[in-house]
C-alpha cells in the first residue's frame, strides 16, 4: 500500500512566535512569583499591631485587614469585633469579619510560620466588591493575643497573578489566531514512493501542476537541465528561488499565461521546508522522475 502524502501547517512567523512566547513567559513569570509571595507572606513582618483586647485604628487608603493568632488552631480563638464609631457612620459603609477556619489549603497560603490564620477584616459597601477599605476604629475582644497584619502585600500579588493571567491568555490567543489564519499546505514528498505529480493530482492540486507542465514542456523541448533552469530563475544567485523571481523567470521564458494561484501552489509545492523559497535539492524533486 502506498504511503498518502503529508499534511502540515505553515509555521507562524517569526514575529508572531516571538510575541506568543514573551506573553506567555512574562505571564507565567508573574503568576508564579505571585504565588511564591502568597506561600512565603509573612504574618510577623506585615504585622501593624498585637493585643488579646484592645481597639484598632485603621490607616487611610487600606485594604483591609488580616488577623493572626500564635494560638494552637483557628477554632481556639474566638472574637468579638465592634466599630467605634460604627462604620455605617461612613456614607453606608459597615464592617465585615470574614473568618479563615474553613480556608482551602490553609497550611500553603494562610498560614504564616507559627501564626495561624484567623480571618480577615474589611469595610464592606454596595459600590465595592471583595476586600474594601476600613474606615472606622474596631474594638477586638479575644480569647487569645491576636496580631493585625497588612494585606498589602497581598493584594499586590494577586493584582500580578491576574496580570500574569491576562499576559498568558494573550499569548494563547496570539498562538490561536496564528493557527486559525494557517492554511493548509501539502509538503510534497518525493520518498513516498510514487510521482509528486501524482500527489499534487490526489489532491486535486492542478493549478500547480498546470504550471509545472508547461515549464517541464518548456525544458524538454529547448533541451534545458535543471540545473540551468535553476540557476536562470535564480536572479540573485544566492541559492534559493522566491515567489517574485519564479514569477519573473517564467515570465523571461514565455510562460505568462498563468494565474497567480497557480505559482503560489507551486512555489507552496515545492518549498518543503517552508522557509518560503525554493532551492535547488527541493526544485529538482518534481524533475526528477
Amino acid at each position: 500500500m502506498q504511503a498518502n502524502p503529508s499534511i502540515t501547517m505553515n509555521d507562524a512567523s517569526k514575529p508572531v512566535v516571538y510575541s506568543m512566547w514573551a506573553f506567555v513567559g512574562i505571564g507565567v513569570l508573574l503568576m508564579v512569583t505571585s504565588l511564591l509571595s502568597l506561600m512565603i507572606f509573612s504574618a510577623e513582618a506585615n504585622e501593624i499591631q498585637s493585643f488579646e483586647d484592645g481597639t484598632f485604628s485603621p490607616e487611610i487608603d487600606n485594604n483591609g485587614y488580616r488577623i493572626y493568632s500564635t494560638a494552637e488552631s483557628c477554632e481556639d480563638v474566638t472574637l468579638s469585633i465592634t466599630t467605634n464609631p460604627p462604620q455605617k457612620f461612613y456614607a453606608g459603609y459597615d464592617t465585615e469579619f470574614y473568618s479563615g477556619c474553613e480556608k482551602f489549603l490553609r497550611g500553603l497560603f494562610w498560614d504564616s510560620g507559627n501564626h495561624v490564620f484567623i480571618g480577615e477584616i474589611s469595610g464592606t459597601h454596595d459600590d465595592c466588591e471583595g476586600m474594601c477599605e476600613l474606615k472606622s476604629s474596631i474594638i477586638i475582644n479575644a480569647s487569645a493575643e491576636i496580631s493585625i497584619v497588612s494585606r498589602e502585600p497581598i493584594e499586590s500579588a494577586k493584582d500580578n497573578l491576574t496580570l500574569g493571567f491576562i499576559f498568558s491568555m494573550i499569548g494563547a490567543g496570539i498562538f490561536i489566531y496564528s493557527l486559525i489564519n494557517q492554511r493548509e499546505r501539502v509538503v510534497l514528498n518525493p520518498n513516498l514512493g510514487f510521482s509528486l505529480d501524482e500527489q499534487m493530482k490526489s489532491h486535486n492540486l492542478t493549478d500547480g501542476l498546470r504550471c509545472l507542465f508547461k515549464l517541464e514542456a518548456y525544458m524538454k523541448s529547448n533541451n534545458l537541465s535543471v540545473e540551468k533552469i535553476f540557476s536562470d530563475f535564480d536572479l540573485n544567485d544566492d541559492g534559493n528561488i522566491d515567489k517574485e523571481e519564479f514569477k519573473l523567470g517564467l515570465k523571461e521564458i514565455g510562460i505568462e499565461d498563468l494565474s497567480q494561484n497557480e505559482i503560489d501552489e507551486v512555489m507552496s509545492f515545492l518549498d518543503t521546508d517552508n522557509n518560503g523559497t525554493v532551492d535547488f535539492e527541493e526544485f529538482k524533486f518534481y524533475f526528477a522522475k
